[in-house]
């Protein structure tokens, strides 16, 4: 009474351990797999055709990568240039927060002191100081 119900086959009375088992998921295991291998191989297909450092490196106002050789995708060298600056942190009323933002930044060869000027690359949207 309010026991277990051993009725189907294959179960241990003592443990409740089905004895008879078998795999049933081997197909979606065969799919899992090969979905894990296409990860595999679009990730070495884009580090051994790519440039993975553009994946994190910052970049001015006018998209160039600060850091790395920008002159193949008509950029500018930026190769002494990998800090990022902004120079101003207020939006713009007429523009969108995110985009006015980032085109105040410029790539510097340092990161600034107060009062300092900063060595750096001029962008479209803002002119430096030769340092």
């Amino acid at each position: 009474m309010g026991g277990f119900d051993s009725t189907a086959t294959g179960i241990s009375k003592e443990t409740g351990i089905n004895k008879d088992r078998k795999c049933t998921d081997f197909l979606c295991l065969l799919v899992f797999l090969a979905f894990v291998a296409s990860l595999f191989a679009c990730a070495f297909y884009g580090i051994k055709h790519g440039d993975p450092k553009r994946m994190i490196a910052p970049y001015d106002g006018d998209g160039n990568f600060c850091g790395l050789d920008n002159t193949a995708t008509g950029g500018k060298n930026m190769e002494d240039y990998s800090k990022l600056y902004f120079t101003t942190l207020q939006p713009t009323a007429t523009s969108d927060i995110t985009k006015s933002i980032f085109r105040s930044a410029v790539c510097a060869k340092s990161c600034p002191d107060t009062n300092d000027v900063i060595e750096c690359v001029s962008t479209y949207y803002h002119d430096c100081v030769a340092g």
